[in-house]
Parts: C-alpha cells; sequence; structure tokens
C-alpha cells in the first residue's frame, strides 16, 4: 500500500492541511499541540514508511487513533506524552516518501500535484507523456501534494532525447525558481548537473562522459547533503558537491520541442555515512595522477599517504587506478580496489618504481639493388648495404625519438628512394622502413603520352582494346566502355620491360564498386598485367596493386586507404625489375616484389564508367622529359632539420644553401615539401612548398629557420610537422600534423580556401576553434553560406586529442593545446598559406573554445590580430567546474587560476593592446547570458575597445545563426585597423 493509501484509510480520524494531520477537535489549543507533535515527523513516519505493513503498522494505527480520542474528550496533555511514549520509535527508509506519475491520463495539464514553477510556462500531457507547452521557453514543475526531505531524488525516461536532440531534464530542490536539475545535452550523447540560481542565472556543476543512449533509459538525480549523483539505468555517472539550496521538491524541467518525459518518480531519500579511500605512496619522484572509480582525479608529488576528495557509501565498489605516470618511472597500484565497509579505506598501496632505459632499432628491407648504397639516420650512423634484403642501423633510439633514414651514397648506375622513412619511435623496432633501388640510364628514353582531346569514341590506332572490352573517349577523357571490365594496351610503340603507365583522376569521382588505373606489362590481349586501382569501394577508397595471370587476379601488398582523390591526382604504376610500386602524387604507396610478368606495354583498364585523363607512360630513367628534382634553398639554419617530400623521401639539412630530394617526380604528379624534425631550439617554415611538377627541375622551394620563441605555460613550439593528405570534393583541404604539443600522435587540420573572393576584400586566415575532436561544424557552416568567399578568407581547422579548452597542462607535455596554436600552428600557417604576406590572423569559436580564443588573443596579442567568440563561460571559477572535460586542459587549479582565468586582474594584465582598437566581439544569449553581461562589463571596466552583440535567444551551437553576425563585425574590425 503506497503512503497515499494510508493517509486515505486514516481520513476518519485526520484530515490534511498544509501537509500536517490535525484532530477533529474543537480545542484549538489541543490542536496547535496534535499540529508542533505531527509536524515533528513521528505519527508522518507511520503513516509513510512502506515496510510497516499488516498487524505492526494496524496497531500503529489503532494506538494513534486512541490518542486522538482521548485529546478530543478533554483529556490532559499527559496522554499526548503517554500516547507519544507508546508509538514504537520509527526510522525512515531508503526512500522515505515516495511518489510517482506515468503520465498515462488525458491529454492537457499535469492535475492537481503538480504546480507550476514560477516564471515557466506549463508542462502539458500528451500522448501519455510530458511536453512543452511553450517550446524555446522554460516549462518546469514540481510536485506539491507531498512534503520532502531535503535528502531526495527524481527519476524518469527522455524518449526523445538522443544525440543532439537536447532536453529535457528532472530536478530536486526545486522551488522558488531555484534547484537542481540532471539535463541531457550540452553535446551530444552526454548529460549534465546544473544549478538554476534563478530563471536565467545557470551554473554546470559536472558533466558526464560520452554515453550510450537508449528511449527507455531510466535518468535520476539524488541529493543528498551536499552530495549531488545522476545515474543512468542504476549506474552512477556524475557525482559532484553544491551547498546552495537544501529544500524543495523534485520535479521536471523542459525547454525544446521535441522534450518528453515519461515514468517520472520521486521521493526522499535516507543519508547514510560515507567513507573515505586512499592509502599511500612510495618511490615517487614526480607527479603521479590517480583516478578513483574511473574519476575523482587526484595529483601526488610526495611520498606518504594519500585520500581521494569523494567518499563512499558502506557497500559501494571503490578502484584505485593510475590514470597519468610520472615522467621516467612507473607506479603500481596494490589493493586498489575492494567494497566499501564501515570504515575508511587506507590500504590502498601505490608503489612507484623509475624505468630502465629502452631503446629500439631502426630498420627496413632494400630491393633492386645490384650494388652498395650508404644509408643514413638522423643525417648520421652511417650503413652500407650490398645485398637486397632486411638492415638495420646500429644506434637504437629511445621511444619519442625521432628517426629520418635517407640516401647519403646511390649505387653506380642506380638511384634508391626511401618509403616510410621517417617518423617517431614508438614501443617497438622500427622495420617498415622501404628501400627501392632502381637502374638509371640505359635505352629506357621513351615517353609517350595522351590527353585524349579528339573526338568521342574508340581511342585510335596507337591503341589496342583489350579482350574484355575497349575503353572510350567521352569529353575528352578515357572512360570504361560498360558496365564490366574494360581496357587498352598502348601498342604504338616498343616498351622495355622496365616501364611505367600514370594516369589524372578527372573531376567525375568514382561511385558504387567502380574502379580504374594504370597498367603496365600488358600482354596476352590484358589477361596478363600489373595493374594498380583507385577503387571507390562503396565509399570507403582504396589503392591497390594487382596482377593478372591467364585471366586470374591476385592482389599484390597491401590496401592504402585514402579519401575521394581530388581532380589532378596522379596514379602511376612502374615495374623495375622485379619491384612493382604504385604511387600517389609521385609517393609510393604500395611496393612489391614479383618476377611472374616481364616484357608487354602499359595501359589503363577500368571496371564500370569510371574516367581518368593525361596518360603518359614509357621506359623507366627515359630522360629528363619523364621525371624532375624537387628542390629550393634552406636559410638561418642552426642545427640540423630534416624534411619530407609527400610525406617521405626525408632529406636531412645541416648547413645552409641548395637542397634537392634524392627522389624525381613523374611530370604532372604533386609535390608537398614539409618539415619532418626542426633543429633544437628552432622553427623552420616551408613556403613555394607544394604544387605540380611541370617540364622542369622544381627549385624554388624555400626553407626558413628561426631561433624559437617558446610557449606561454610550460612548452616550446619547435617541431610542428605538416603532411598533405588529400582534397575532397567539397574543396575541403586534409593534413596530418605532428606536434610535440598537441598530442599523443598525429593529429588531422582542415584547410578551405577561398575560390572565388570577392573582390577588393583582402586575404585573412580564420581559425576555427573546435569544441570537441573531430568537430567540423564551424567550418561547415562557413562553407555552406560561402563566407570564405564573401570575406576572402583561408579557414583552418585544427584537431585535438581531447575537448579542447586551449590550454598548456602543466601535467602533460602532449596537452599543450595554448602553445600549439599560437607557437606552432599560427607560424605554420602564415609560412605556408600566406598569399599576400600581410594577412591577420582571426579567431573564431564557441562555449568551451569561446573562453579558450579569449585567452589566445588576450595572451598572444602578437599572434592573432580578432577574435569573436560566443556564449561562453566567462565566470568560470575553477579548473574542473566542468569536471574532466575541463581538468584534462589546465592540469591543476593554480595553472587555471594563475594564467587562464578571465578575472579583473587576468585581464587588466593584458588590456594594454587593446584599448587604442576594437579587436574582440563577443555575443551569447541561450546558455551563459549572465557570464557574457559580466565579462562586457569586465572589459569596459578595463578600457578594452570591444563590441558586443545584442542578446538574441540563439540555440548553443555552430548553426544558430551566430557566425554570420560575428564575421561581419570582425570584418569591419579588420578593415579599421589596416
Amino acid at each position: 500500500m503506497s503512503p497515499r493509501a494510508v493517509f486515505d484509510r486514516a481520513a476518519p480520524v485526520m484530515n490534511r492541511r498544509n501537509g500536517h494531520c490535525v484532530a477533529n477537535c474543537v480545542n484549538s489549543s489541543i490542536r496547535q499541540t496534535i499540529v508542533l507533535w505531527w509536524g515533528g515527523g513521528v505519527a508522518r513516519s507511520v503513516l509513510s514508511v512502506p515496510r510497516y505493513r499488516g498487524a505492526s503498522r494496524r496497531q500503529d494505527r489503532s494506538r494513534l487513533r486512541r490518542v486522538l480520542r482521548s485529546l478530543c474528550s478533554g483529556g490532559s496533555i499527559l496522554l499526548l506524552v503517554a500516547g507519544l511514549l507508546t508509538l514504537p520509535l520509527l526510522v525512515p527508509s531508503a526512500y522515505a516518501a515516495t511518489v510517482s506519475d506515468n503520465f498515462n491520463r488525458a491529454n492537457g495539464g499535469l492535475g492537481s500535484n503538480w504546480t507550476t514553477l514560477s516564471g515557466t510556462a506549463a508542462p502539458q500531457i500528451v500522448s501519455n507523456t510530458v511536453q512543452p507547452s511553450s517550446s524555446g521557453t522554460l516549462n518546469s514543475a514540481y510536485w506539491s501534494a507531498n512534503t520532502f526531505g531535503s535528502n531526495q531524488y527524481a527519476a524518469a525516461s527522455f524518449p526523445n532525447s538522443s544525440g543532439t536532440h537536447y532536453g529535457p531534464a528532472i530536478a530536486v530542490r526545486l522551488s522558488n525558481s531555484k534547484g537542481y536539475i540532471l539535463w541531457y545535452g550540452n553535446s551530444a550523447n552526454t548529460v549534465s548537473i546544473w544549478r538554476m540560481d534563478n530563471l536565467s542565472s545557470w551554473t554546470q556543476l559536472k558533466g558526464s562522459a560520452r554515453l550510450t543512449i537508449a528511449a527507455t533509459d531510466v535518468w535520476q538525480l539524488q541529493a543528498v547533503g551536499s552530495t549531488l549523483t545522476a545515474y543512468q539505468n542504476g549506474k552512477q555517472i556524475i557525482t559532484t558537491t553544491d551547498t546552495h539550496y537544501t529544500t524543495g521538491a523534485p520535479g521536471i524541467w523542459m525547454y525544446y520541442a521535441g522534450n518528453q518525459i515519461t515514468n517520472w518518480s520521486g521521493g526522499d531519500v535516507a543519508s547514510a555515512p560515507t567513507y573515505s579511500v586512499g592509502g599511500t605512496v612510495s618511490g615517487l619522484s614526480g607527479t603521479v595522477v590517480l583516478q578513483d572509480n574511473g574519476g575523482d582525479n587526484l595529483s601526488v608529488s610526495a611520498n606518504g599517504s594519500f585520500t581521494f576528495a569523494t567518499k563512499l557509501a558502506s557497500g559501494a565498489a571503490y578502484a584505485a587506478t593510475v590514470r597519468t605516470q610520472p615522467s621516467g618511472q612507473t607506479c603500481t597500484v596494490g589493493s586498489g580496489s575492494g567494497t566499501v565497509g564501515s570504515a575508511n579505506v587506507t590500504n590502498v598501496a601505490v608503489t612507484c618504481t623509475t624505468n630502465a632505459p629502452v631503446t629500439y632499432s631502426v630498420g627496413g628491407t632494400v630491393s633492386g639493388l645490384s650494388g652498395t648504397v650508404v644509408l643514413q639516420d638522423n643525417g648520421g650512423d652511417n650503413l652500407s648495404v650490398a645485398a637486397n634484403g632486411s638492415f638495420t642501423f646500429a644506434t637504437k633510439l629511445a621511444s619519442g625519438a625521432a628517426y629520418a633514414a635517407t640516401v647519403l651514397t646511390q649505387p653506380s648506375g642506380q638511384t634508391c628512394t626511401v618509403g616510410s622513412g621517417s617518423g617517431t619511435v614508438g614501443s617497438a623496432n622500427v622495420t617498415n622502413v622501404a628501400v627501392t633501388c632502381t637502374t638509371s640510364g640505359g635505352s629506357g628514353t621513351l615517353t609517350a603520352s595522351d590527353d585524349f582531346n579528339r573526338a568521342d569514341g574508340a581511342l585510335g590506332s596507337n591503341w589496342t582494346a583489350m579482350s574484355d572490352g575497349a575503353l572510350t573517349i567521352s569529353s575528352q577523357v578515357v572512360a570504361g566502355g560498360n558496365a564490366g571490365l574494360s581496357g587498352d594496351t598502348r601498342t604504338a610503340e616498343t616498351y622495355q620491360s622496365d616501364q611505367y603507365s600514370q594516369v589524372q583522376v578527372t573531376s567525375t569521382q568514382l561511385t558504387g564498386s567502380q574502379w580504374i588505373g594504370p597498367a603496365v606489362r600488358s600482354q596476352n590481349s590484358g589477361q596478363d598485367l600489373y595493374l594498380g586501382i583507385y577503387f571507390w569501394n562503396g565509399g570507403s577508397p582504396e589503392l591497390r596493386l594487382y596482377e593478372r595471370n591467364s585471366g586470374g587476379w591476385t592482389q599484390l601488398g597491401s590496401s592504402y586507404s585514402t579519401s575521394g582523390l581530388a581532380a589532378g591526382a596522379v596514379l602511376a604504376l612502374t615495374a623495375t625489375g622485379s619491384t612493382i610500386s604504385f604511387l600517389l602524387n609521385g609517393s609510393p604507396v604500395v611496393t612489391v616484389t614479383d618476377t611472374d610478368l616481364t616484357g608487354g606495354a602499359p595501359g589503363i583498364m577500368s571496371y564500370g564508367t569510371a574516367r581518368v585523363d593525361n596518360w603518359v607512360g614509357g621506359n623507366n630513367g627515359g630522360g629528363s622529359s619523364a621525371s624532375y628534382t624537387i628542390g629550393g634553398t634552406v636559410s638561418g639554419l642552426s642545427g640540423t632539420v630534416v624534411l619530407n617530400d609527400n610525406g617521405g623521401d626525408a632529406l636531412s639539412l645541416t648547413a645552409n644553401g641548395p637542397f634537392t630530394f634524392p627522389t624525381s617526380i613523374l611530370a604532372g604528379a604533386s609535390y608537398n615539401v614539409t618539415v619532418a624534425s626542426a633543429p633544437a631550439g628552432q622553427t623552420c617554415a616551408v613556403s613555394n612548398g607544394s604544387g605540380t611538377v611541370g617540364s622542369g627541375n622544381v627549385t624554388n622551394v624555400v626553407v626558413t629557420c628561426t631561433t624559437s620563441s617558446g610557449g606561454g605555460g610550460g612548452g616550446g613550439g619547435s617541431g610542428i610537422q605538416v603532411q598533405y593528405q588529400s582534397t575532397d570534393s567539397n574543396g575541403v583541404q586534409h593534413y596530418q600534423v605532428t606536434s610535440p604539443d598537441n598530442g599523443p600522435g598525429p593529429q588531422s587540420m582542415e584547410v578551405l580556401q577561398p575560390s572565388n573572393p570577392a573582390a577588393g576584400v583582402a586575404h585573412n586566415f580564420l581559425y576555427v576553434l573546435p569544441i570537441a575532436p573531430g568537430d567540423d561544424g564551424g567550418l561547415q557552416v562557413i562553407q555552406s553560406l560561402n563566407l570564405q568567399n564573401q570575406y576572402n578568407l583561408t579557414v583552418i581547422v585544427p584537431s585535438f586529442s581531447i575537448n579542447p579548452w586551449y590550454a598548456d597542462n602543466p601535467l602533460d607535455a602532449n596537452l599543450h593545446e595554448d602553445t600549439f596554436m599560437a607557437m606552432d600552428l599560427q607560424p605554420w600557417v602564415k609560412a605556408n598559406l600566406s598569399t599576400t604576406g600581410s594577412e591577420q590572423h582571426w579567431l573564431i569559436g564557441f562555449s568551451k573554445s569561446g573562453i579558450g580564443g579569449q585567452t589566445l588573443i588576450l595572451r598572444h596579442p602578437d599572434k592573432f590580430t580578432l577574435a569573436a567568440t560566443w556564449d561562453f563561460p566567462a565566470d568560470m571559477t575553477a579548473y574542473d567546474q566542468f569536471g574532466t572535460n575541463s581538468s584534462d586542459s589546465y592540469g591543476t587549479d593554480a595553472n587555471f587560476q594563475a594564467n587562464y582565468r578571465l578575472t579583473a586582474a587576468f585581464v587588466a594584465a593584458h588590456a594594454a593592446p587593446f584599448k587604442a582598437n576594437n579587436r574582440i566581439w563577443i555575443g551569447g544569449y541561450q546558455v551563459f547570458q549572465q557570464d557574457m553581461a559580466d565579462y562586457d562589463a569586465l572589459l569596459t571596466a578595463q578600457g578594452i575597445q570591444h563590441t558586443t552583440e545584442t542578446p538574441t535567444s540563439m540555440p548553443h551551437d555552430w548553426d544558430s545563426g551566430w557566425i554570420t553576425i560575428a564575421l561581419s563585425a570582425l570584418h569591419s574590425d579588420s578593415v579599421n585597423l589596416r
């Protein structure tokens, strides 16, 4: 029987008045006494404890009625005392008052059990779920039919919330427009606990990690003392503390049109004792970061005892682990997991030991060699190799060290090139360096070409169709002749066995299972050949190498995954002796050794109606008309710089002056020169570094090295390595970026350049600051509105391994986001993407990247010109205010307070460069309205020129309309600065 049913059965004796029960007596003084007694909680316990059932509860009610009858008949107050003494001592259960509502009734209001929160719209029932009656405004109600203690909970399901369908929320301690809510959203598939101080002032207390969401999930928010805990299907997902509010009732909260709540319940929670978890650390010589139950991070820098901040209830599980190892040490945890009993846990033992130095060898294989080649690693460690097979350099390197294998001395009559020659040593020997040697010169002077710029139809007399079917010329490109296999072999010339064939990708992208590519050693009507194909693979493109023998197919080597190739990409296939190599834009992607086929001629083959253009073929070593060298000059160098061309062909330079990469590139192929490893204490930038090989050697690449100035917050800015990957069908260029400040490992970067910029508008750079790994929502909005052309902007979107707040984490050298942006990426952009040399550098972001944009421009006014930041937590007071979402970037609260918190002192210290001209635009209303008002006032108080958007309600996202307002303002400010 529910507590409400117990109350109804007692109605002949008692009435409900303002949440209390009073005797039906005339004597007002006696009634007042009974009210005081009832309000003290004893009788309420009798009526609300679910476990008091059967005879025991009937005896309690009978005893209560006798007391009340005695009082109403004029009995002494002593009878009341006697009645109290005869009642048993009752202890509330875990949920002492429990109510529920499944909303399975007629559409309309919630009913008399609910009260709408003052100042908000009333939620309504629609199809047995609660939904907003007025979307785009606050809809909130609390359960008012019962009175609840301070320790309480609310639970419900959100059947229409997943992905970015944000909202709704459940609430506890809700009253007078104040309380706590558990809100679905803030970012996709996460929930967060917020404190509501009034209808326009909210503070996020903590957010969850990314979760797996289902419509049937049961969400629960519980408040016990100062501890707020969120659960998903009974599993704890967030815990935090707050002391602002202790009274109120459980309820609901919603905002967006699609919000739905069903199967709601709420009630009291009895408080229970909690116990701490801790132990001792020994052998430590740095800083170790510990976790309990995957959170509650604790940094320990000295041997001795430690205790995690969050206490746990008896019966709760604990699991202490090491989150971050100290530099050069490994810490292990003993007695780290178990179940909390009835006392503090003090026996967790963390033991740290110094790591022994670990080094790994660098090596690989040599093929095609007919003499002696001398190799180097990192500009030294010379190794003479006189036979094909495996090789290993003598000097081993530590994990994290860079390696760069190059050719010091070529064998007589041969040219050797290096593939996969540079990188960073991991935790195993490097064995994939590939040195491929080919014979130079000889009688191979033949080069042929065909641009197919003629009438539609057959390829003509210079070609012979394969027995599968002929290719066809269509709109001055070559295309597959049918839905299946088709191909042509070049037969107008006689070719050596060492030969090559190359084609260019067109603007017509492949579809479905189509493929096309160059062939070599084609013979027997195309039934015997080597073939390199660009395979669409249902939208997951790959480059593959095949041997066809008597019509049967065998794949050689591994598939090479790529994005959709842009128009102009060059596919080349070479056969030299037993070495068969498939190249993309001059760089080998698949290289194998095979001796099955010799002779034949180059050709083209297709599956389906795929298209290519501009065929070139010939004998390998066919003279300067076939391939050309890539080189230029280096200046300002004071150490050793390692350069790459097309992500490989590593070249170590130790002196200023001219340089040339060892590997020649076929005419029409792309080249892209990047810095693989910068000299110690320097940053080297490349200009004129990318393009397409024409009819001569490339000699104008310029590498300029400067002494590094270092970065804020503890980190240098040297060593950025940027490698071009591809350009997609939307014109977005994709790069791989490796930097010691932004790791671990390589990160991606997207670049969108203006294709048709507005006349008379100066070219500038715009850094779109992502709010999460892989976030390119801002880029999509800018491209969809053609803003890159309207404002003549080259748009740069970096990426990070964690949710970035654009700070330097003093505990992790790989998480120096501040230094990466200002000291690594900005100089690279300036050196490699400039068209005028006078470009401004703009920042744009919101939410966490909004506060990041502000700290970046204030800390680095010489690097960044303008910033537009929208709806961000400017009033943030602690590094972990948003849980690990923020603490992972800031590392420690001391770092946040000293270097990144937007206080009056911080802003004043950085105000000088911003007082003469308007360089900052801010706005935002949706989530951080009060923060934006406070920050506007702070900038004004410090004399900083800025523009503040007129507050407008917009969804907290990239595509809500604020970007166009922000960029228009930045453009106006940019013009005024020139």
